[in-house]
């Protein structure tokens, strides 16, 4: 056989790899979520209402070999309560949903 053998010892050594970078990505993730929801809290909390117009909006197309998928980019102007004019494009958009409705 002209094949590539690994012996016991290499095979055990990348099984463990493999399990090492699973429980990486496992605890980026877990990471990734807690971080927002501190973040989600602390604006509940601290944030303040305002309201804003969706000044422009366009669809944004990306694809793969395997997948399409296209999200809307809008970009939303508010005032502050200082007058200090801000514009934006939301981390989240809930485009599509009903007006009032929480995504």
């Amino acid at each position: 056989m002209d094949g590539v053998r690994l012996g016991f010892g290499a095979f055990a050594t990348l099984f463990a790899l493999v399990v090492l970078l699973l429980v990486l990505v496992a605890l980026w993730m877990m990471f990734s979520a807690v971080r927002d929801l501190l973040r989600a809290r602390r604006l509940a909390s601290s944030g303040m209402r305002a309201e804003g117009w969706v000044i422009s909006s366009h669809v944004h197309y990306s694809a793969t070999r395997e997948s399409r998928s296209s999200r809307v980019v809008e970009t939303i102007e508010f005032t502050t309560d200082r007058g200090r004019t801000v514009r934006a494009n939301p981390v989240v958009s809930d485009a599509g949903t009903p007006r009032g409705a929480v995504s």
